[in-house]
């Protein structure tokens, strides 16, 4: 697995890290993937079914949302990456996403519809 390594190599760990799990999980699996996030306060499992077959995008939103608003409802933009299991980033990653966001959200440079959120 080079996904938990890369993220929590990242220079600049202001970032929660959402892990989608469907709620069936096997609990064997469930119980080593608590166990390899404990060490880290910014990272958290959401039960889900929905998947992208489902193109229920009304529907994330309202559970990703409800979420949000149990870790942190303070903030004004949310910034939006998908990683799978056998990905990894750069170090950097997360450090140049946020101040390219920064930059853009300063310069007033992205549609005025998109709710607060940019996905990359």
């Amino acid at each position: 697995m080079f996904t938990l390594p890369s993220l929590s190599a990242q220079t600049n760990q202001n970032f929660y890290w959402v892990l989608l799990t469907n709620p069936n999980l096997s609990s064997t699996i469930l119980n080593r993937l608590k166990r390899l996030i404990a060490p880290h306060s910014n990272i958290h499992i959401v039960y889900t079914n929905i998947t992208k077959e489902l193109h229920n995008q009304k529907e994330y939103e309202t559970q990703f949302n409800n979420f949000l608003t149990t870790i942190d409802n303070k903030r004004e933009y949310f910034l939006s990456s998908r990683i799978d299991s056998d990905d990894c980033w750069n170090t950097h990653y997360v450090e140049i996403l946020q101040r390219e966001a920064i930059s853009v959200i300063e310069n007033k440079k992205f549609s005025e519809d998109t709710k607060g959120y940019m996905f990359t």
